[in-house]
């Protein structure tokens, strides 16, 4: 299993297109917030690809979960943005979730 892990696209369609074209062999797109409206468009043009994602400090009234835990492969994932773990200050609160 393949997953591309982005974030903070922020409206930039074009970029974030390009990153699935470079490796059209990933099964699981993950977003990790800060999306502005693409990521509706993506799945429309990856119909065959999961997503998941996650509220950024950006997305003003998203419906997004704050962060997520899922399991591929025996291998849990947390998913955030991290902007209300205070990742800028230290990694030990993201560290011990």
């Amino acid at each position: 299993m393949r997953i591309l892990v982005v974030s903070d696209t922020h409206g930039n369609f074009k970029n974030f297109k390009q990153a699935v074209e470079n490796d059209r062999s990933v099964d699981v797109i993950i977003h990790c917030g800060d999306s502005r409206g693409e990521l509706e468009e993506m799945k429309m043009y990856y119909p065959d690809k999961a997503f998941i994602a996650v509220k950024g400090n950006c997305d003003l009234g998203s419906m997004l979960p704050n962060d997520e835990i899922r399991v591929f492969e025996n291998k849990k994932l947390f998913i955030t943005h991290g902007h209300l773990y205070n990742v800028k200050m230290a990694l030990y609160p993201i560290c011990c979730k």
